[in-house]
């Protein structure tokens, strides 16, 4: 736990690198990744490619059937947004072993089902407009997923 006390490279430099990587790089790379998932199928690329799928699929029925509770789909989008901040401000906090990875491992398989069950909450509490809230809900998964990768990047400074 000694290597934890050094979190970052000073606080003003964590603070930029979370904003960066969750308000810039996050959206950026999550629908660019979309748009290449056709021209080129790789593995990596598929969350883009599914979740973009679903969100065009969610605001497509949105729009045929409004309802004011598919906001809430907003929540977990925030959470990921939120979670990447908090990853990039600890960038490099970690060092690339399997002890440290593990514990990167755990802390984004935590936030990946906590992520999971308020989506599946909200599509639950939605269940009047189905078709939306399964776009929205498989786009949210995606994007917490897409957005669990790039932190475990962060958090252990080895970026592909």
């Amino acid at each position: 736990m000694a290597e934890l006390g050094r979190l970052g490279s000073g606080a003003s430099c964590g603070i930029f690198v979370g904003m960066w990587l969750s308000l810039v790089s996050l959206p950026l790379w999550f629908f660019q990744g979309a748009i290449l998932f056709p021209v080129s199928p790789e593995l990596l690329l598929a969350p883009s490619g599914v979740g973009t799928a679903g969100l065009l699929a969610g605001a497509y029925f949105t729009f045929r059937r409004p309802d004011r509770r598919l906001a809430l789909f907003l929540i977990p989008c925030a959470l990921t947004h939120l979670f990447v901040a908090i990853a990039g401000h600890f960038s490099n906090a970690l060092d690339w072993n399997s002890e440290h990875q593990d514990l990167a491992n755990s802390v984004v398989n935590v936030f990946l089902l906590a992520q999971l069950v308020i989506t599946l909450g909200l599509v639950y509490k939605t269940r009047a407009v189905l078709k939306p809230a399964l776009g929205f809900a498989l786009f949210n998964i995606c994007y917490a997923f897409f957005g669990g990768f790039l932190s475990v990047m962060a958090l252990t400074g080895n970026w592909i």
